[in-house]
């Protein structure tokens, strides 16, 4: 199975805690689209998701083949397709506005996975995700959206509960333990280093070694997520 994970303002602090009750079942890879500025500071993101999640968190490269248990993220600048067992990177095309696109990740997911394709819209303005997840449903899959009451920016969520594209509605951090339930499984095995580009690992350590970020950082970064 593939979960795409659709966010934009506010969707940083709904994927932490979501992340960070992820069990590692052996079914699922995730791929997180978080609109950012183009030349956003990809590592940075990387890393604050690292430090909360129960999951190795990888910087996507083109190509690169996606592993159960593992969370990939888009980096700013371009959007990323499922195709076959890898994720592809692209130039946004023109009318997608906000990058990395929802719509676009989500609707490669339901033509490669089918039933087996998640989506998850989280926090976020405008309407990105809710296209995305009508593909997903039709193809057979299961859709969430973060509950609108909840999220800093109900933007999102509600246009695809509006659009009738999602299956379920919650907290963010309940959705971990509702895909742990519906996908149970053992964790994937031998999950090594040499498996993806040494460049694109951000989970080398332990989260609570790696340092914490600054204040500016963190002010840098809420500029580069347009919250």
């Amino acid at each position: 199975h593939v979960a795409g994970v659709g966010a934009s303002a506010g969707g940083l602090e709904a994927m932490l805690p979501m992340f960070a009750g992820m069990q590692a079942t052996g079914r699922i890879a995730y791929v997180v689209a978080q609109h950012m500025a183009k030349d956003g500071h990809d590592e940075l993101v990387v890393r604050l998701i690292q430090r909360a999640s129960a999951l190795p968190v990888v910087l996507a490269t083109h190509g690169v083949l996606m592993l159960a248990d593992t969370i990939y993220v888009i980096p700013s600048g371009k959007d990323g397709q499922v195709q076959d067992n890898s994720l592809q990177l692209q130039d946004p095309a023109p009318e997608n506005i906000s990058t990395p696109s929802v719509n676009v990740l989500l609707q490669s997911i339901a033509r490669q996975c089918r039933a087996n394709g998640i989506g998850i819209v989280l926090s976020g303005t405008g309407s990105d995700g809710a296209t995305g997840c009508r593909a997903i449903k039709a193809a057979g899959g299961i859709t969430f959206a973060q509950d609108p009451q909840e999220a800093k920016f109900d933007g999102m969520p509600l246009a695809a509960i509006d659009a009738r594209s999602v299956d379920q509605v919650m907290p963010a951090q309940q959705i971990a333990a509702r895909l742990a339930s519906l996908f149970p499984g053992q964790p994937a095995s031998c999950w090594t280093l040499a498996q993806h580009d040494a460049s694109a690992l951000i989970w080398a350590q332990p989260p609570q070694m790696e340092p914490e970020p600054d204040e500016a950082a963190h002010q840098e970064l809420k500029v580069l997520l347009r919250q």
